[in-house]
């Protein structure tokens, strides 16, 4: 065992005689062998074949990848939004949030849509997403959203006909306002917090519409926001 790392061995050897020892106390066991060595030779084995990304039987390990809300590499504003639908189409929510460059929160919002499906729930939060960008003067602002679909739609030059192309067209006008826009998308565990939003924003009044804008963090989007930081 001279070729494998002295602090394995010795952790593996450790663990093994403690349960050696147990087996003998406790359940009558032959306690430590010429066995205990030959198993402790095996668990080396196995430890090093998985740290070089293999699992037992030869093939390559899945890789395991941390997600969260990443940085901007540059002095620009990020806009997360999220739509979702209980039902698709059901009872529907929009919601979205504003951080700058470091991560620090600036503005969000949440909105019932009524009923839709997730798709122009996703819709009504790039508009409303972009309407209170504009309306906080930033010129330069990344746009994330986890909907590949919607990415596609507001950014081709041209679309299929469908009930969505009125939000699509307002899309695409907010988009060619004299600023800096980049369309993006983001996988889900980079988008929690947008997406906890959205899922307040069903449950609110749809008549209320004069008060889409969440002037306060509560205690569960301040943990959320921590967690899409750290991945």
């Amino acid at each position: 065992m001279a070729y494998w790392p002295w602090h394995k061995v010795f952790g593996i050897a450790a663990w093994f005689i403690w349960k050696s020892r147990n087996e003998k106390v406790f359940g009558g066991g032959s306690g430590f062998s010429d066995y205990s060595i030959a198993a402790i030779r095996n668990m080396m084995v196995d430890t090093s074949i998985v740290n070089k990304g293999v699992d037992i039987s030869g093939r390559k390990k899945s890789e395991v990848s941390w997600v969260g809300w990443e940085y901007s590499q540059e002095e620009l504003f990020k806009l997360n939004v999220d739509g979702c639908s209980k039902g698709n189409p059901g009872v529907a929510g929009a919601g979205g949030l504003i951080r700058d460059s470091m991560g620090t929160w600036m503005q969000n919002f949440a909105v019932n849509t009524g009923i839709c499906t997730s798709v122009r729930a996703e819709l009504w939060a790039v508009v409303t997403g972009l309407d209170l960008a504009w309306t906080l003067g930033l010129c330069q602002v990344i746009l994330d959203t986890d909907s590949i679909l919607v990415v596609g739609l507001i950014t081709k030059s041209t679309t299929k006909s469908d009930s969505n192309n009125a939000l699509i067209t307002q899309v695409k006008e907010a988009l060619a306002r004299e600023w800096e826009i980049r369309v993006q998308h983001t996988l889900q565990e980079g988008n929690t917090a947008a997406d906890r939003l959205a899922n307040y924003g069903s449950i609110k009044n749809p008549f209320i519409r004069d008060r889409w804008i969440v002037h306060d963090l509560s205690a569960g989007l301040y943990s959320t926001l921590y967690c899409n930081l750290i991945g």
